[in-house]
């Protein structure tokens, strides 16, 4: 394995962080431990943990999903849990009371045809697509999601989520990665992996730093290249692309804490680095369920 390989070994080792730390303690939240048959908790589990990761700083992108999980727990104790079109306005009224400019251009919950500045949204809201497929209405988001992935629907599920107002391709990719790694499935063949890899800014600079460092003359500029730079090379070394894709994540936006320290630009001094991270977060051990480390 060349030195690519090594530094992809690494992202890919160090994705049990990421898992250990946040992935796996949203699936495993006891709010929504029945999101696999509950259709409320699997909506609460998307707004909580995806559906308003975007150009929000922490701090108000927690603000605004949990006020999101509140207004749909309340409307849906209107209707004794269960469904009925008439949640999806009681939401984004109750969501607006919560939060004093909820920005409708590019909000999760707000209905097609909700005016701002002169215009509109055109695009339905997650509760809006979710109330054109019944399918997910009479099971829950996340069973309809995986079923729809293990049956090889995959661009079907994707197109699914684009088409929801403020819902990109990043976090489309964002949930569908995380989704796939939860159920341990299978996606065949490997040009399918394209759409199970986020990129944002952490991935980018990741990816340059590397290119700097190991001089690997790479020219990506579209998060396209950048998608099909980590799925080529993970399938030439024989790695999971998603993982190598949390691993980028979490090493730069936590460990290094972005911009806050430099890239160390060996991977021994990355490897040093994340075991002292280990000691200073309390991950001395992660069970072998999750990840090796």
């Amino acid at each position: 394995m060349n030195r690519l390989g090594n530094w992809f070994q690494f992202f890919e080792k160090i994705s049990c962080f990421y898992a250990h730390k946040l992935m796996n303690p949203l699936w495993d939240n006891k709010e929504y431990k029945n999101h696999l048959n509950d259709l409320q908790e699997s909506i609460c589990l998307f707004l909580e943990g995806y559906a308003f990761e975007r150009n929000l700083n922490p701090q108000t992108r927690n603000r605004w999903s949990k006020a999101a999980v509140n207004a749909v727990q309340r409307a849906f104790s209107q209707h004794e849990e269960k469904w009925d079109p008439q949640i999806i306005k009681q939401v984004w009224d109750n969501f607006k009371s919560q939060i004093a400019n909820p920005n409708p251009k590019v909000n999760p919950l707000a209905p097609r045809g909700v005016p701002y500045k002169n215009k509109s949204t055109n695009q339905l809201s997650f509760l809006e697509a979710i109330d054109s497929t019944p399918a997910i209405k009479n099971s829950s988001f996340t069973r309809y999601m995986k079923q729809q992935i293990s049956q090889d629907n995959i661009l079907l599920i994707y197109g699914f989520l684009t088409r929801i107002n403020g819902i990109s391709d990043k976090i489309s990719s964002f949930f569908l990665r995380d989704l796939v790694e939860i159920f341990g499935i299978k996606i065949y063949p490997n040009e399918r992996e394209i759409l199970f890899q986020p990129i944002d800014t952490h991935v980018r600079k990741i990816i340059k730093s590397m290119n700097e460092s190991i001089n690997l003359d790479l020219l990506l500029v579209t998060d396209l290249e950048f998608k099909v730079f980590i799925v080529s090379n993970a399938r030439i070394f024989g790695l999971n692309p998603r993982k190598i894709n949390m691993g980028m994540w979490y090493f730069r936006s936590q460990i290094l804490e972005g911009d806050k320290k430099p890239f160390p630009g060996t991977l021994t001094e990355s490897e040093k680095l994340c075991e002292k991270y280990k000691i200073t977060e309390g991950i001395i051990k992660i069970s072998k369920d999750v990840c090796e480390c």
